[in-house]
């Protein structure tokens, strides 16, 4: 892919994460079912998105309530307090397990991405997750319809670009540039 080009020269250098300190295990009925059955294009795309979305926050750029990989307190409660108790108790692998769950059962399988080619799946786990419904079902109606990642990433860099036309949403562009950047690079390699 030519992504230079699409995307522009912004890039945003991440510090990598401290290593995360050894956790004691969780107990089995805490951890997700999935767990031994993840499938690649799930496992991958997964990977992608939690890189993606980072650990814990206190207050998130969309609502200033607390996120943990990319859950929102405020949206997803239930959810986002068991990632964060996962986490805090059991250490980063459990409450990434619970994160993934959580992806799979609210976004992967309800959008039926697995049916979908390997190489736009991360591109649509992502963006589904990134923004908002609308787009989502436009991206999924433009990958039905044999979109090639190079099309799904120009259409979310578009709707980025038309976003931050807005007062509102242009101190996020260079954020979502660099996270369409770390999807294009990890669906490249």
């Amino acid at each position: 892919l030519m992504l230079g080009a699409l995307l522009g020269a912004a890039t945003v250098d991440h510090a990598p994460a401290p290593a995360p300190a050894v956790a004691k295990q969780p107990p089995a009925e805490t951890l997700p079912v999935h767990l031994e059955q993840e499938e690649t294009g799930f496992h991958a795309a997964a990977d992608i998105l939690l890189a993606n979305e980072g650990g814990y926050v206190a207050r998130d750029g969309n609502t200033g309530l607390p996120a943990i990989y990319g859950i929102g307190a405020k949206y997803h409660p239930e959810a986002y307090a068991r990632a964060k108790r996962l986490t805090d108790e059991y250490g980063e692998a459990a409450g990434k397990a619970c994160a993934r769950e959580f992806y799979r059962v609210k976004y992967w399988e309800p959008n039926g991405l697995e049916d979908l080619p390997a190489e736009v799946q991360a591109i649509l786990l992502d963006g589904l997750v990134n923004h908002r419904v609308a787009f989502g079902r436009d991206l999924l109606r433009a990958a039905r319809d044999g979109a090639t990642p190079t099309q799904l990433l120009a259409m979310r860099w578009r709707e980025y670009h038309r976003l931050a036309q807005s007062q509102q949403y242009a101190a996020y562009l260079d954020g979502w540039v660099s996270r369409l950047e770390r999807t294009a690079r990890a669906v490249e390699s």
